[in-house]
């Protein structure tokens, strides 16, 4: 309630004078690109649009085999969610949120019309983003590639964007920022160090915020908003430079009006689309060669941001590229604000937006900060003693019996994200993997049980045993890091699967032609590897699905497999 009374006297004391209606400003744009929409329409028709070449290299690194991509309609989209209401509509992109069936969990649903001009950023940010594996990055579940429309389910996203949460409740106290950005790094990082990739596009319009504990506002965040990612790789990275080029007609088409605004005024008034421009580094103006240190530049501009409400050096009656190429360090700290937080803060804000990128703190370093460390920033990522011991339980307790079972397993670990459980071990996962990368190592694993736990009971050589025999469980994948999936497999009470309904929600995922039953096709299809075949063949005969039996598995053999499997976990 304090907050809600906060945001309403903040725009009553705030609002803007001498500004057209912005629902007026709307309602023109919408006419003119009505008025245009019959040609544009027929455009589409003698061209049509050329898709995205999902089969290039650069998507393969993504593939997941946990995300289901239907390509044929096979399956009726409202026979398995429940539509429960529409977020948001713009460029026929509809968003909805939506409820799964079966399972009863809130999804995301994202309706893209095939002739929408954004056609090919919603297919690309898709099958980006299903391949990354991160706390803070929402999850895709399935994408139905439909004659007229493309449609992807994804994890809910119930929060807010930071840009409307800051200019509703104002700038954030020192630790809230800290913790903010400390989350914020850590999804970068990962991005940075795991999948090589540049996100591109960092500004308040494309974190989400969560606050999950009132007491001290602690916000989770989702950065969201994957199709301007650029691989280390790509030669000629797309500029930033055309983001300015209708700066002028966009800030100022009602010039005579805007006389009496201030500069915030006009950033407040505009909204996150406009926001862009502001947070982008100056050598993605000029250059088509720059790396991953773009990123952190952005989330040096955004840290100030948060603190004070503003961006720094920026006058916004004139264009922001000159300022941001010039980069004038003599009057960027100003606001009273700013000058209240500690010299450590300022320290790392300063060392993530100098104008020279190869002089930027990186990532990895800017996490080890002592602006963090001494404002205790990881103690919100604390769990009691007790997950941690109920966490190496489950792990010590945990056996890879057969390879439907392990799949059937890692499907619902992925699929359901949602749950209390997964959050701790998201926290605990975070605070194990020191280097933030999304890459657990041995070492990792073992100072981390190490220094949660303070385990004295076994020697310094059976305790190293034991953590090596737990990585070698893990790690699936052999790839010589665990990886945050792998974790919550070992790491989760086995027990919140044996529900009937959750059972049939992996049956089905397996069952892809939605016949009921899983065909010997199908089953090798999900199961088979260059080097396990003969391991395939023994489950299909340990299940009996010769001949005598159709080649086929029934949900009810599914089920005693798997309640089988999870209850020989429970009795260990």
């Amino acid at each position: 309630n304090k907050k809600k009374q906060k945001t309403i006297d903040k725009k009553k004391t705030q609002a803007i004078p001498n500004l057209p209606d912005k629902n007026s400003v709307k309602e023109e744009d919408n006419k003119s690109k009505l008025s245009n929409e019959p040609k544009r329409e027929q455009q589409i028709i003698d061209k049509p649009m050329k898709r995205i070449n999902l089969k290039d290299s650069f998507y393969s690194q993504f593939e997941n085999q946990y995300v289901r991509t239907h390509s044929k309609e096979n399956k009726k989209i409202e026979d398995i969610y429940q539509t429960l209401n529409l977020i948001s509509t713009e460029e026929k992109v509809n968003n909805y949120k939506v409820k799964h069936q079966k399972i009863g969990l809130l999804r995301n649903m994202l309706k893209c019309e095939k002739d929408s001009s954004v056609l090919n950023k919603v297919i690309r940010e898709a099958n980006i983003q299903k391949g990354l594996d991160h706390p803070s990055i929402l999850k895709i579940f399935e994408i139905f590639d439909g004659s007229e429309e493309y449609v992807v389910i994804s994890e809910i996203n119930d929060g807010r964007k930071l840009f409307d949460e800051i200019n509703d409740i104002g700038p954030f106290q020192e630790k809230i920022a800290a913790n903010l950005i400390y989350q914020l790094l850590n999804v970068v990082n990962y991005l940075h160090k795991n999948k090589r990739l540049i996100h591109s596009r960092i500004n308040p319009g494309t974190i989400v915020v969560n606050t999950y504990d009132d007491d001290n506002e602690y916000y989770d965040i989702k950065l969201i908003n994957y199709h301007d990612c650029v691989s280390f790789q790509t030669k000629n990275k797309p500029k930033t430079k055309e983001l300015f080029d209708n700066y002028k007609t966009d800030c100022f088409s009602y010039d005579s009006q805007n006389n009496n605004l201030n500069n915030q005024d006009i950033f407040n008034y505009f909204g996150d689309s406009f926001i862009d421009r502001f947070f982008v580094a100056p050598e993605t103006i000029k250059d088509d060669n720059y790396d991953e240190q773009s990123d952190i530049y952005s989330i040096g501009i955004l840290a100030y941001y948060i603190i004070t409400g503003k961006i720094p050096y920026i006058n916004y009656s004139n264009d922001p590229k000159d300022y941001i190429l010039n980069n004038k360090t003599s009057n960027e700290f100003i606001d009273p604000l700013f000058e209240n937080i500690s010299s450590q803060g300022k320290y790392l804000i300063k060392s993530m937006i100098n104008k020279n990128p190869k002089n930027r703190i990186t990532a990895e370093k800017a996490l080890k900060s002592n602006w963090f460390i001494t404002l205790e920033t990881k103690k919100t990522l604390k769990v009691p003693n007790n997950e941690y011991k109920n966490i190496l339980h489950n792990i010590e307790t945990y056996k890879r019996t057969n390879r439907l079972q392990e799949v059937a397993l890692s499907f619902l670990i992925h699929n359901i994200p949602d749950i209390d459980d997964i959050r701790n071990i998201n926290k605990v996962y975070s605070n194990f993997n020191s280097t933030f990368d999304g890459k657990m190592s041995l070492k990792q694993l073992q100072e981390g049980f190490e220094n949660y736990l303070n385990s004295k009971s076994l020697e310094k050589s059976e305790f190293d045993k034991k953590m090596k025999g737990i990585f070698d469980l893990l790690d699936t994948n052999k790839n010589e890091f665990i990886d945050y999936e792998e974790f919550c497999r070992g790491g989760i009470d086995k027990q919140l699967f044996t529900d009937k309904d959750v059972l049939e929600f992996a049956f089905g995922f397996i069952d892809k032609d939605g016949s009921e039953s899983i065909s010997l096709q199908e089953l090798r299809a999900i199961l088979s590897k260059e080097d396990n075949n003969k391991e395939v063949e023994q489950i299909i005969e340990e299940l009996e699905l010769g001949e005598e039996n159709n080649g086929v598995l029934t949900f009810k053999k599914f089920e005693e497999s798997m309640n089988n499997y999870l209850n020989k976990i429970e009795e260990n």
